[in-house]
């Protein structure tokens, strides 16, 4: 795995050098001055991913130690279907983290009030959508796994998916307020949604199984929460009611492709294997969802066809001329 990640880290390095030819990483480039700064910046990174270390480690125990084995596999099988559905979420991470320095260090409050109200806008979808679907249908897609139809799974991928939702939001705040050189409020907020967590594993005979993911959501909703306030805290010019309505408008859109999906679930199929049913049933209901992506986005009017072509070109810019690309790039 160390290697794996050592040779993740090389071919970055020789894909920047494609990329970007400009870029020189040497020793020499880093002056004395700003190692302090440096050591600030990349430590409190490292905090934050020890006490997130800490923190998903703290709900696999409570459950292991106060309803056995079966809950925890449960909530481990929920949480391993989740993590490919977070992976949209990772990848655009990435890039706001690297263009909103670049917006950032411009000055210009327009570019940056676009940034924020798009990648808000952006990480709306990649969070709600992909987690409503696994959310509804997982359990469908557990048994064409596993084979395994626990009665608590529907309700256990509701709670986490949930849970998911509230925190790849909440991620995106963190990130965006980093672009700001600050390092603080994205640590406060990490023990918060710790010392939560842990208040509620001290009631869990009480609460039970799905209290105990009840409380989880309630962590994230208090960590996302706090994080928009560091966000428009940082930047005067993010209005936190903008995102609400983007919030409803995608909820909607969402509902609607949940529900082509459902009516998909009512086609018959011909008699076979449950297991091979339930992975071709799986199957169409995630064409039929990805089918209506773009018309309820349309009808919800989450989305403009101006914004719908210009991420269509941006997705295919390979196969554009470079007068498109720049066309792209100016909208």
């Amino acid at each position: 795995m160390g290697i794996s990640e050592l040779g993740f880290v090389t071919c970055c390095y020789f894909a920047s050098l494609k990329v970007v030819p400009q870029i020189r990483i040497r020793v020499k480039h880093v002056c004395k001055s700003a190692l302090g700064e440096l050591f600030r910046f990349a430590g409190s990174y490292q905090l934050v991913n020890l006490l997130q270390v800490l923190y998903v480690s703290i709900l696999p125990i409570a459950t292991l130690r106060a309803f056995g084995a079966d809950y925890a596999g449960i909530y481990a099988l929920s949480v391993r279907l989740i993590s490919p559905a977070a992976m949209l979420q990772d990848a655009f991470l990435l890039s706001i983290l690297s263009g909103g320095s670049m917006v950032y260090a411009s000055g210009s409050n327009d570019r940056m009030q676009d940034l924020l109200h798009n990648s808000f806008k952006v990480s709306l979808v990649f969070a709600t959508v992909p987690m409503a679907f696994m959310a509804t249908f997982g359990s469908t897609i557990i048994f064409a796994w596993t084979g395994q139809s626990a009665p608590e799974l529907r309700v256990a991928l509701a709670l986490v998916s949930l849970a998911a939702v509230f925190q790849g939001i909440s991620i995106l705040a963190l990130v965006l307020y980093r672009i700001s050189g600050k390092a603080l409020l994205d640590s406060i907020r990490q023990a918060f949604v710790i010392v939560a967590l842990l208040s509620a594993t001290m009631f869990t005979r009480r609460l039970g199984f799905y209290g105990l993911l009840g409380a989880l959501a309630v962590a994230e909703l208090i960590g996302m929460l706090f994080m928009i306030y560091a966000v428009a805290r940082t930047f005067r010019v993010f209005r936190p009611a903008v995102l609400f309505l983007d919030a409803v408008r995608v909820v909607a859109a969402t509902m609607g492709i949940i529900f082509v999906g459902a009516l998909v679930t009512q086609i018959p199929l011909p008699s076979a294997g449950l297991r091979i049913c339930a992975t071709v049933r799986s199957g169409m209901i995630f064409v039929a969802c990805a089918a209506s992506l773009w018309p309820a986005f349309l009808v919800s009017r989450f989305m403009t066809a101006t914004e719908g072509r210009t991420l269509f070109r941006v997705l295919w810019a390979r196969r554009s001329n470079p007068s498109d690309c720049v066309e792209v790039a100016s909208v």
